[in-house]
């Protein structure tokens, strides 16, 4: 069975992988012990259409980023700055579209301490991001410090 290791221009953030993981499992168990155990923080008062409905959209775009951005970096065939598609949106679609998915948990019921864990997950992405950005400032220069110039890190933020 022969390895593919994927060819990258930029160095990944050494733990971001286990540290995403972990992040998720904390916001689905504060999720759960929240919404459906203690019922401390919730806001139930929204009606559940409007919360399931935020929910479906917000959970269809991260996905959707994820999906396209996988497509442009992982299937290429070679690496080289992506500045198309979500890439001409956001700079980092694989970590924005993991968090809308995460904030669509955090979403369905309106737990309070469920998106005080997402707040969290969205500064250790930012951080993860930065590191990132780094080393595609050094290994690409000017061109990566244009392509930053135009797009957004977090595309609305």
């Amino acid at each position: 069975m022969s390895e593919h290791k994927h060819e990258t221009l930029g160095e990944e953030h050494p733990r971001s992988d286990q540290l995403q993981i972990i992040l998720l499992v904390i916001l689905v168990a504060v999720w759960i012990i929240d919404s459906f155990v203690l019922k401390f923080y919730t806001q139930t008062q929204v009606p559940l259409l409007i919360r399931l409905g935020a929910s479906i959209l917000l959970a269809g775009a991260g996905v959707y980023l994820v999906q396209q951005s996988h497509k442009l970096v992982i299937e290429a065939d070679e690496p080289r700055l992506v500045d198309w598609g979500v890439y001409s949106i956001t700079r980092h679609p694989m970590y924005l579209g993991s968090m809308l998915f995460e904030l669509a948990i955090a979403v369905t019921t309106l737990s309070l301490p469920a998106l005080i864990v997402w707040a969290v997950i969205f500064f250790a992405y930012n951080q993860f991001a930065a590191y990132e950005e780094e080393s595609l400032q050094a290994n690409l220069g000017d061109e990566y410090r244009s392509y930053q110039r135009k797009v957004k890190r977090w595309a609305i933020f």
